[in-house]
């Protein structure tokens, strides 16, 4: 929720970035900015457009709250990543504060392509953002994101991550062609109500395996996932496709190549079309959402998909889940870290944040977790300062360079009260993480929460 300021991207990810030379950082801001801006902190783009055009390999833009069209921030479509004369490889695109709050949104007068990546996008992700309302009417072929190209060239997509963003009320949700590219990852995902299908990935002898996994597909019109092509390779593994009036997954393939696992299709008029014989971790049971009437589509604690997702790669899910809790989890305590399926992960421990991030500001941070494990609080500031191997830069709180920062009640709150220094403003970011522990140490880590000076 956007009241929590929960944040929707890996922890270590964002910490090691700020390591990385010559790159610089652009801000957009709906509400604040204006594209004759430079797009710094202080003073940012207004449209998410200007804030793509603006990147240069190795770049990142931070989209803050408020929604993006046409009528309201003079978006230009489709947004081209790596589609022009200037290398995007490698660039982030992310919205800080996640798909409730950060909108793309197509007015119902978008056809053709939303957002587009190229050959000169290879390496580049897109977090956090909620794509929707496309074209009203739309053509077969529209698309909200689209990937790659049957012509191969400069329209080819390698190592394109699309995580963490909700797909509402468009056409075709993402669409990979793989030819001559690949290695692209779709994944903690949810797409809700596609008037056509949710996920295409059509296959090619040249391909780099693709992955898609632990997306939640809703009411797709026509299918929810469709692999296809002689020779796909990739993986798909770990996904919800629910109520669809029509087909749920679908592998028009008789590829050997491609791993087909731990998938659920239920609810839908054919839950599985296949050319491939299914492993039985493939299900059709009822995933047991919390109140999917009112769009709710996290898992009940007694849903029968908690901690059967496949895990044969761990580095798959280094990322959290949609709304930023930690993947690979000990929901029940017994010591074993496992991954659900779909794009929630069930979680019995929250971390949140009041007040407010500026100089002599004073924040309350608050934690719920079970009576038998401590809170411990974890705090990452992505400018210089200490560096830890594989964590990038770390920090307990301003002043204080110590691993840890509060220890205590995990139903308890613990304020934090800022220095009055003026450096401590212009964007500057903090990331927030609690670890609960028992006596067992037994860990469960909480989402990621965010506040920025």
């Amino acid at each position: 929720m956007f009241a929590h300021r929960r944040i929707f991207l890996s922890f270590a990810l964002f910490l090691s970035a700020a390591t990385l030379p010559a790159q610089m950082t652009y801000w957009v801001d709906a509400a604040k900015g204006s594209d004759t801006n430079p797009g710094t902190y202080a003073k940012p783009f207004k449209s998410i457009s200007k804030g793509v055009a603006a990147l240069s390999k190795g770049d990142t833009l931070f989209i803050l709250p408020g929604v993006y069209s046409a009528s309201k921030t003079g978006e230009k479509f489709p947004i081209k990543i790596g589609g022009g004369s200037v290398d995007q490889t490698k660039v982030k695109i992310i919205a800080l504060y996640g798909p409730q709050a950060t909108v793309l949104d197509g007015e119902g007068k978008v056809g053709g392509y939303m957002v587009r990546f190229y050959n000169l996008g290879a390496g580049s992700k897109l977090w956090g953002l909620q794509v929707a309302n496309s074209l009203s009417t739309p053509g077969w072929w529209d698309i909200a994101v689209r990937l790659g190209s049957p012509s191969g060239g400069n329209y080819a997509t390698h190592d394109v991550e699309i995580a963490g963003c909700i797909f509402n009320k468009v056409n075709r949700g993402v669409v990979i062609w793989s030819k001559s590219g690949g290695n692209n990852l779709v994944h903690d995902n949810l797409f809700i109500n596609t008037m056509n299908d949710a996920i295409n990935h059509f296959g090619d002898a040249t391909e780099a395996p693709s992955s898609i996994y632990n997306n939640t597909i809703i009411n797709a019109k026509t299918l929810a996932i469709l692999e296809d092509g002689a020779t796909t390779k990739g993986r798909l593994v770990n996904n919800i496709a629910y109520g669809s009036p029509d087909r749920g997954i679908v592998i028009d393939t008789q590829a050997s190549k491609l791993l087909v696992e731990n998938n659920d299709s239920f609810g839908n008029k054919t839950n599985y079309v296949t050319k491939v014989s299914l492993s039985k971790s493939n299900v059709s049971v009822d995933p047991l959402f919390v109140d999917p009437a009112k769009g709710n589509f996290r898992l009940k604690t007694t849903s029968p998909l908690i901690g059967k997702g496949w895990m044969g790669d761990l580095s798959l899910f280094r990322t959290p889940d949609l709304f930023g809790g930690a993947r690979v989890f000990d929901f029940n305590g017994d010591g074993n870290a496992l991954v659900d399926i779909g794009c929630h992960e069930v979680s019995d421990v929250l971390t949140w944040q009041s007040g407010t991030w500026a100089p002599a500001g004073t924040v309350t941070v608050h934690h719920k977790g079970p009576a038998a494990y401590m809170a411990i609080d974890f705090f990452g500031l992505d400018v210089p300062g200490l560096t830890l191997p594989g964590l990038g830069t770390f920090l307990l709180a301003p002043g204080a360079l110590l691993p840890v920062s509060f220890a205590g009640s995990p139903t308890g709150t613990y304020k934090l009260t800022f220095p009055n220094d003026p450096y401590l403003a212009g964007g500057i970011r903090v990331f927030l993480q609690t670890v609960y522990v028992n006596t067992k140490f037994v860990s469960k880590p909480s989402n990621i929460d965010m506040g920025i000076f």
